[in-house]
């Protein structure tokens, strides 16, 4: 009997996650036989998150989950009815029918929809040389999900992902983790960064909802959602009160100070307390804590998912430029450190240059309307996201995508929600499948992506899939066919790395650079005056005003509830909700309230209800629960609606609402009631 042949091979969890997990992949005689935590990652110390580990040694590799050939459709959309076909059949058929389109209405009638499906360099860029080339119209990916905090950052500060380098946190006095919940979207930074920052500083979490992130924190303000803006100039009052804004810096590196003084004298912490429903005890020790020395700020994505979230942004951000704690170690804002931030050039990766049509892209907000006008639109792609899924006008959209004569290609490694609407399925390789390189947006690392096994069946790599398909164009452009291994060497050259990948591929990760990164040391920021800028024309031009003000939402109406829509930790965005055991861990739908306000409704906890608006309805479980405030319900994100015995999800409430910059998504000020 021949020996079985065993190897561990080191790769890189490419997850929309802060994380950024290493992994080990065991290997036997070609087949992964079990995926684990690498136990010489900074983060993981041996160990994944449970969802990743369920996924990873489940669904991710069953060949019988994977989509493993090319699929055409055979009858009408929704109906999932395919047939296999060869590459070469549905390449050289999908290019016809490209270059018809192209011909008679122009490449901006064709759309193409892509997000954090994989967030890996190669395979989450390179395709976009493709549709830069024939000069197609992107659907703004950051719109779905955190485009109104990169661009109040970027008018602030000059940039939005050159956020604080986590390993100076050893130098911080206070963290306050403002809008995100690291317990569920960062679970490694939740048990092993935190721990560290506790030991010698306060940490303060602002969320409407009390989870374990909140529980870990030496300070809670659970403040009523939409009154963050209040509570940042609260703040703000109590520092100028106690002397601890930094005038020195104010003066020298920041713009427009003197126009927000007078709504910092107003908004008392007795005048925030009765808006926020905050105790002005915990407003006072918020503000002190934050005022002793160094402190730190981390916005979070779910912050800037409301309707003024540009001003809530700029709002919060005031506490960084007032007390001058940022360009030096143990302080900072972090919203998303990017791969700019290391040197990186998107624009080459993607290959902005190949596309000379001025289209325009636009927002997730606008889809459904956009690909329900049969003359705007003739051509979708979808790769690396689940729009039937993750969009708003859920409904809309499934009818937009039902159209017979919008020809649809959707990019994916499983059948989904999306794929069901599509002419041809393309059958896309996992990370577990091909190299690439990973640059985690929490820690500045740089991480390879090994190749652990051969594709599955007839996958393809996204990178390779458009390579092929820009040959079946016919098009001889060279940057449409560059390499893997050609793209890796440039991208290490721009690192300026110090070892080659192969020699990383044993490592797994190591730091970007060797010693901590400062931003703005100097105090000179890249925004037009070079100082961050609170108040400007610039803020009018973009639509919000001139300064930030403390204004808040209003209370839901009578009977309304607010409702959020969170991570689930079991969940990865609209992705893992077809793994069995996934599935089993979330249950069913159930929105969590207040017990008074399920009291107050005469409902009981296990009860079926249902949540509307004025745009649609969901049928779910209510739960009760004291986590939760009295005016919001909860009901975290991620569900597929195929999997659902409504046929729905979340989305079949949103009505696409934007917020006050950035055309984004305004999901979590969505309001329903219950009726049972």
């Amino acid at each position: 009997m021949r020996r079985s042949e065993q190897t561990t091979i080191k790769t890189s969890c490419p997850r929309d996650c802060y994380d950024s997990c290493g992994i080990s992949a065991i290997v036997i005689d070609g087949k992964i036989n079990r995926v684990l935590g690498d136990s010489d990652h900074e983060m993981t110390h041996g160990a994944l998150c449970a969802k990743c580990a369920f996924v990873y040694n489940g669904v991710w590799i069953d060949p019988k989950k994977r989509l493993s050939h090319p699929l055409r459709r055979t009858g009408a959309k929704g109906t999932h009815s395919y047939q296999e076909v060869s590459w070469d059949e549905a390449l050289t058929d999908i290019s016809q029918r490209l270059h018809s389109i192209i011909e008679e209405y122009g490449g901006q009638s064709i759309l193409h929809t892509h997000y954090t499906g994989i967030c890996s360099l190669i395979a989450g860029n390179f395709p976009l040389r493709f549709f830069n080339r024939i000069g197609a119209t992107e659907v703004d990916p950051d719109t779905v999900c955190n485009k109104a905090g990169h661009e109040t950052l970027s008018l602030m500060f000059g940039q939005s992902m050159n956020g604080f380098d986590p390993r100076t946190a050893k130098d911080t006095d206070c963290l306050i983790i403002w809008g995100a919940n690291p317990s569920a979207s960062a679970p490694h930074v939740h048990k092993r960064w935190l721990p560290d920052v506790k030991q010698h500083a306060k940490v303060i979490v602002i969320d409407p909802i009390r989870h374990e992130t909140a529980d870990f924190a030496d300070l809670h303000l659970q403040l009523r959602p939409g009154t963050d803006a209040v509570l940042a100039f609260a703040l703000l009052h109590v520092l100028a009160r106690n002397d601890d804004l930094d005038q020195t810096f104010i003066t020298n590196s920041v713009l427009g100070w003197d126009q927000i003084i007078d709504e910092i004298d107003k908004t008392t912490p007795e005048v925030a307390a009765a808006i926020t429903g905050l105790a002005v005890t915990d407003i006072e020790t918020a503000a002190e804590w934050f005022g002793l020395g160094r402190s730190m700020l981390w916005l979070g994505q779910a912050l800037q998912r409301q309707t003024h979230a540009g001003n809530i942004m700029r709002s919060a951000s005031l506490l960084i430029a007032g007390t001058g704690n940022i360009g030096k170690p143990g302080s900072g804002f972090l919203y998303i450190n990017g791969a700019e931030a290391r040197q990186i050039n998107l624009d080459w990766l993607s290959d902005a240059a190949l596309n000379s049509s001025a289209t325009q892209a636009i927002s997730h907000m606008d889809l459904a309307e956009r690909l329900a006008n049969s003359d705007k639109s003739k051509a979708l792609f979808s790769w690396n996201n689940n729009i039937a899924a993750s969009n708003p006008q859920q409904k809309a959209l499934h009818q937009a995508l039902s159209r017979d004569d919008l020809f649809h290609v959707a990019i994916d490694l499983f059948h989904t929600d999306t794929t069901a609407f599509a002419d041809y399925i393309l059958p896309a390789s996992s990370f577990l499948e091909f190299d690439d390189v990973l640059l985690p947006y929490f820690h500045y690392d740089v991480s390879a992506v090994n190749k652990v096994i051969e594709p599955i069946a007839e996958s393809l790599p996204n990178q390779e899939i458009f390579r092929r398909l820009a040959a079946a164009m016919g098009f001889t452009d060279e940057e449409l066919f560059e390499s893997d291994q050609s793209l890796i060497e440039q991208i290490f050259k721009q690192l300026n790395m110090p070892i080659s990948f192969d020699e990383l591929r044993k490592e797994g990760s190591m730091p970007w650079s060797e010693q901590p990164l400062i931003h703005y040391s100097d105090g000179v920021f890249p925004t037009a005056s070079g100082k961050i800028d609170v108040a400007s024309d610039n803020w009018l031009a973009a639509g919000l005003n001139k300064s930030p003000v403390a204004i808040a939402d209003q209370p839901p109406k009578t009977h309304y509830l607010r409702l959020l829509s969170p991570a689930d930790p079991f969940l990865m965005n609209f992705s893992y909700g077809n793994d069995d055991k996934i599935a089993m861990k979330i249950g069913k739908a159930s929105v969590s309230i207040h017990p008074q306000e399920l009291a107050d409704r005469q409902l009981v906890s296990g009860q079926k209800i249902t949540l509307k608006n004025h745009y649609g309805e969901l049928e779910v479980i209510v739960v009760a629960s004291d986590r939760i405030p009295r005016g919001v319900a909860l009901l975290p994100k991620g569900r597929w609606p195929s999997l659902e015995k409504t046929g729905a999800n979340i989305n079949i409430l949103n009505d696409g609402a934007k917020t006050d910059i950035g055309q984004s998504s305004a999901v979590h000020s969505i309001e329903v009631k219950l009726v049972s």
